[in-house]
């Protein structure tokens, strides 16, 4: 592991009132090894990450099954408007045409 030398000299002051501080220098992997610890602590974050990621797996396919079910209702909800349409135009060709229905009353009067 390298070591960093930071000194403070203040002018006017002799040599040997120089503070010096030794600390080693520390990159990403050698910080997450102290910061990790132990084994355990590792096994701990491994379980945890990966139960994460399960969730997340779950929760993605709940979300793409309700999608299916949404774009089924959505097709029902086409289907059943396209009939109701239908039925209804059927309904009003059916109809005799209203003369045909005043016509009749008319004459009672």
């Amino acid at each position: 592991m390298p070591l960093t030398i930071s000194g403070s000299f203040t002018e006017g002051k002799s040599s040997s009132q120089w503070r010096t501080l030794v600390r080693p220098s520390m990159d990403a992997n050698d910080f997450l090894n102290l910061f990790h610890g132990s084994d355990p602590v590792k096994v701990e974050l491994n379980r945890l990450e990966n139960e994460a990621e399960e969730k997340l797996k779950l929760t993605v396919s709940l979300l793409e099954s309700k999608n299916l079910e949404i774009k089924k209702i959505n097709g029902e909800k086409a289907s059943m408007t396209a009939q109701f349409a239908a039925h209804a135009t059927q309904k009003d060709d059916d109809m005799p045409p209203i003369e045909d229905i005043l016509e009749p009353l008319e004459a009672e009067l």
